[in-house]
């Protein structure tokens, strides 16, 4: 849906849909919509499930939720979110192109 709205505001705007600088944005969001469907969803389901069956068993942090929390994947993951949503904001403000 927000894509749809703002494809929808620029053209609206008068901006091509072919813009380099939309085609970015549209790429930018796709990234951090894929990270967050397919990295970070699956790790934080995973460390809840690990955070409750440790509350549950009235142990502290087990071994295996210390080694989930600390995954270089999900590290990597905030990362490229963190660049994406630079290169989002850049592109939405500076409109280059």
């Amino acid at each position: 849906m927000t894509g749809a709205l703002g494809a929808w505001l620029a053209t609206k705007e008068g901006f091509a849909p072919n813009t380099a600088w939309l085609i970015g944005v549209c790429l930018a969001c796709a990234v951090l919509i894929g990270i967050g469907l397919g990295i970070h969803a699956p790790w934080g389901a995973r460390v809840s499930n690990l955070a409750r069956a440790d509350a549950i068993a009235g142990d502290s942090v087990s071994p295996e939720l210390a080694k989930a929390m600390r995954s270089p994947m999900e590290k990597a993951a905030n990362r490229l979110m963190t660049a994406s949503l630079l290169v989002l904001t850049y592109l939405m403000i500076v409109k280059p192109g």
